[in-house]
């Protein structure tokens, strides 16, 4: 009974442990009351589980799962801000070793101060600061700089400038470097240019190269030049006319290597230009202008089109790169030009020796015949027509002037038509053409050279005059003019002499030559020119066989050879000056040459000279010029050596 007591007093002490909410002591093995030191000597191994063990267990599972469900949302707080904790604690401690060294491009900065606005051709002063706004030094530090087209040297004007680059080195953290550069911008007026700058860098412990670019621009509000442009508003198709071009310094410095281009649009035909454009006549160099400074571009030409038809010249200044080609790289200055097409009241068109195109070269001394032939244009009568041709050339013989059905002003060199000489110009109905003829010759050649006269030039203008009625009756004054010129060409001509006893050679054999034996001659080859330079002057011949080359000439500075398979003899004269055989000397050249004559040429004068002929470029007219001159024999009548004493013999 005691012990069914005791038993069940210490059930009710494990119950109260278990639901207390401080248990007086665990149910785990320590305590020596629930877990006494066993006794292996009395214990003894039972077949199965001890029922009461396992109850024990049970008990001690449930007591700890109700332990941690009482205490598993404190430990999830604790365990989160512990976390929270630690991770703050982390980034604060990263940030503070290593965050303070981090190198941001952001940081790294540019700061460019200059003018938003320039004139062209004005120096651009630019002060650049390379900032560090990192906390860390940056290393090999290089600016770059990028300039716009049309930069140049501020020190050197001729010199261009398209990139330049400065080693700064280090930067130190918060630091800065500062630069200054400047150049001098010439570009269209009212365009932007952009500078563009490059910074470069390293970081310490790194192989990376960073960068940091930005970029500047400046607006060019005028321009250093001007463009000044003088021509006809209008114009009469196919009417020669001219535009000048002044091209006019505004810059306070000196411009250099300048250059114009012309765009001439549709049906103009280029014919001159002073000075001459270096190429496709279209391009001029300027060169250099001086501060204030201009130069002149004179174009002459004519227009083909319709009538109303507007035709627009457009011309560009600028620099260029290449003088040689003068094209416009970097443009300064654009304008253009309007020129309106009419048609004329009255269509005048001189024709000379049957040449209406003016392509006509008028030679010394050769008549030269003329005609104007006079259309109505318009839809009515021109009445009291009258026409003034006026010719000008020092190379014109007043006393050859011939006008029909009018009278010819020696003094002026003046020709005029009237109704009162010609009554079919007193009325000139709607598409009616008249003709009015005229003759004239030039001096000859030698006459002009011994004046002393070079590059001669004839002009013709005409003035038309005329009244027209219309539907009201009222007569207008209405007029044309016309205007040709043409080029009167060189007299270049060639002569050939052959001698025995003159001469700078010896020359022997007998007189009259005999069958297989030599006998030697001296040729005299002479050049004259009367108006115009010559260009590439050359005389050739053909020496026959049984004549052998001697290889003598005289003076040895002349250039003459002989071509021992072909048989040419050629002398290269190269330029022949204005006057020769006139004004001054002859272009002279001896040569000695030996005839060996066959049984076949026996009772003859036989050809020691084939015919010859000299060909040249006229410099003035552009055109190819050229003489021939008839063979050469033994019979040479200056010395008596004719009939059997210039004839083979036995």
């Amino acid at each position: 009974m005691s012990e069914s007591n005791n038993e069940k007093s210490r059930i009710d002490m494990i119950k109260k442990d278990l639901y207390s909410r401080n248990p007086r002591m665990g149910l785990d093995a320590r305590n020596p009351k629930y877990n006494p030191e066993p006794d292996y000597s009395s214990a003894q191994v039972k077949d199965d589980w001890d029922s009461n063990s396992e109850k024990m267990d049970e008990e001690r599972l449930r007591y700890k799962l109700m332990q941690m469900d009482k205490k598993s949302p404190l430990k999830k707080i604790f365990a989160v801000s512990l976390i929270f904790f630690l991770a703050a604690v982390s980034y604060a401690a990263y940030t503070f070793y290593y965050g303070a060294n981090e190198i941001s491009s952001e940081k790294v900065d540019i700061e460019i101060t200059g003018p938003a606005s320039v004139r062209g051709g004005e120096e651009i002063p630019l002060d650049l600061v390379v900032k560090n706004g990192n906390n860390a030094t940056i290393e090999s530090v290089r600016l770059e700089i990028t300039y716009p087209d049309g930069s140049r040297s501020a020190d050197d004007l001729g010199r261009p400038l398209v990139r330049e680059s400065f080693q700064i080195g280090r930067i130190m953290a918060g630091g800065e470097s500062a630069k200054k550069v400047s150049a001098i911008m010439f570009g269209e007026t009212n365009s932007f240019k952009a500078f563009s700058f490059l910074v470069e860098y390293r970081v310490e412990g790194s192989n990376g190269l960073f960068t940091k670019e930005k970029k500047y621009e400046v607006f060019i509000n005028s321009s250093p030049v001007t463009i000044s442009i003088e021509s006809v508003k209008e114009i009469v198709s196919n009417k020669e006319f001219e535009i000048s071009v002044a091209v006019i310094s505004e810059s306070l410095a000196s411009l250099t290597d300048l250059a114009m281009n012309v765009d001439y649009g549709l049906g103009f035909t280029f014919l001159s230009s002073s000075p001459s454009p270096l190429s496709g006549q279209k391009n001029w160099y300027v060169g250099s202008l001086g501060p204030g400074s201009r130069k002149v571009i004179t174009i002459r030409g004519k227009l083909d089109g319709q009538d109303g038809e507007e035709r627009y010249f457009g011309f560009s200044v600028g620099t260029t790169e290449d003088k040689d080609i003068a094209r416009v790289d970097v443009p300064m200055l654009t304008a253009s030009q309007k020129i309106l097409i009419r048609r004329p009241f009255v269509a005048a068109d001189l024709s000379l020796n049957g040449d209406a195109a003016g392509d006509l070269l008028a030679e010394s001394g050769v008549l030269i015949k003329g005609e104007i032939v006079l259309t109505n244009n318009l839809s009515e009568r021109l009445a009291d027509v009258s026409v003034e041709l006026t010719m000008r050339g020092d190379s014109i013989d007043p006393s050859s002037v011939q006008v029909k059905r009018g009278i010819f002003d020696s003094v002026n060199k003046k020709i005029i038509w009237q109704a009162r000489g010609d009554p079919s110009l007193a009325v000139v109905a709607a598409g009616d053409q008249i003709t009015l003829p005229f003759v004239f010759n030039t001096f000859q050649g030698g006459a002009m050279a011994s004046r002393g006269l070079k590059n001669q030039e004839i002009s013709f203008d005409a003035v038309i005059k005329a009244k027209r009625f219309s539907e009201d009756r009222v007569p207008e004054e209405v007029s044309a003019e016309l205007s040709k010129k043409i080029k009167v060409k060189t007299e270049f001509l060639a002569d050939m002499t052959i001698t025995r006893g003159s001469g700078p050679f010896a020359n022997s054999g007998p007189i009259p030559p005999r069958v297989d034996q030599e006998t030697t001659y001296t040729v005299l080859w002479r050049i004259s020119n009367s108006l115009n330079n010559v260009t590439d002057s050359t005389m050739t011949a053909i020496i026959p066989q049984y004549v052998r080359w001697l290889s003598k000439i005289d003076p040895t500075t002349e250039d003459v050879s002989f071509n021992e398979i072909t048989g040419e003899l050629t002398w290269k004269s190269g330029e022949i000056a204005p006057g020769a055989g006139y004004s001054v000397s002859p272009r002279e050249v001896f040569f000695q040459v030996a005839l060996k004559p066959g049984l076949n040429l026996i009772d003859t004068s036989p050809v020691i000279i084939g015919p010859t002929v000299l060909r040249g470029v006229d410099r003035f007219t552009g055109k190819a010029v050229s003489d021939a001159v008839k063979s050469v024999t033994t019979r040479i009548e200056s010395e008596g050596i004719t009939g059997t004493k210039s004839q083979v013999a036995r």
